[in-house]
């Protein structure tokens, strides 16, 4: 930048002895409030009062570089905010929050899935504690442990109850407990120890099939910190792996093994993918249905 003004100053001086007088001093006026909102440097139009001046200041009286030497040189354009800037600015800016740019509106601060048009607001150690406490017996958590509970019993998996009317209760209580126990590990204890945010970013409509159902998927492997990078989902593996082995202590004696600690996790994984799967495009679903979710 300093250059940048040396040679413009050296410009303005060769403009002065050519053309002198007032018109000079009013067209290096006009020059120099460019070349001070380019540079930043205010001492340019300290100097452009007193054109005399410039002559001897100037780079070309002190070199003695020809007046056609320094018309020929070409000087840069000034500095405009393009549109790679732009581009560059907001990659710099946590996709969590890149809603901000679009006018997007705040989502509801316990909300757990956030829709492309809302801005997520900043959870503490503490709101992540709450929406987990929250989430615990929502509806739509109770309704899935109550289908998880409902398909062991059909299949005959695992807890092994047996095939009658308590034996299905026992496999929902079982679900019950399951699933608030990887709620808890998950949001409330692993998610603030890791700075980790728990709730899932709707892809939405903007993006085709394939993408959301891939992005859905791969969430019980990769989620965002809170300041919106992309990482391990340690939390949920972590939760899922404590509740499998927490399941030893209540399951029927022919389940405590290895082998259906690994099916359960295994199986926990594909229920949480089946949920984010869910979460992607349930929106897009009642809006076929001109049903509106919010």
């Amino acid at each position: 930048m300093i250059s940048y003004a040396r040679r413009s100053v050296a410009v303005l001086a060769l403009a002065t002895l050519a053309i002198g007088g007032s018109a000079v001093r009013a067209q290096v006026a006009a020059a120099s409030d460019v070349v001070t909102a380019a540079s930043g440097h205010s001492a340019l139009a300290v100097a452009v009062e007193s054109p005399l001046n410039l002559e001897a200041a100037s780079p070309v009286a002190a070199t003695g570089v020809s007046s056609s030497a320094v018309n020929a040189v070409e000087l840069p354009d000034a500095p405009s905010f393009s549109s790679s800037t732009d581009t560059a600015l907001r990659a710099s800016v946590p996709e969590a929050d890149q809603a901000a740019h679009t006018g997007g509106t705040p989502a509801p601060k316990y909300e757990k899935s956030i829709s492309p048009d809302e801005v997520a607001q900043p959870l503490t150690a503490g709101d992540k504690v709450a929406l987990s406490f929250r989430q615990l017996y929502s509806p739509i958590s109770l309704a899935g442990e109550v289908l998880s509970g409902g398909y062991t019993h059909l299949v005959n998996g695992s807890p092994n109850y047996g095939r009658n009317g308590e034996a299905l209760g026992k496999r929902i209580g079982a679900a019950v407990v399951r699933g608030s126990a990887q709620e808890i590990f998950g949001d409330a204890i692993f998610c603030p120890i890791m700075h980790i945010d728990p709730r899932y970013y709707v892809q939405g409509a903007q993006h085709n099939f394939v993408h959301r159902a891939f992005y859905a998927a791969t969430r019980v492997l990769v989620t965002k910190t809170d300041s919106g990078r992309a990482t391990v989902n340690a939390p949920l593996l972590l939760a899922y792996a404590g509740t499998a082995a927490l399941n030893m202590a209540y399951y029927p004696e022919i389940n405590r093994n290895v082998k259906d600690g690994v099916s359960d996790f295994g199986g926990s994984l594909g229920g949480a993918a089946m949920g984010f799967l869910f979460s992607e495009f349930t929106d897009s679903l009642l809006q076929k249905m001109h049903i509106h979710s919010k």
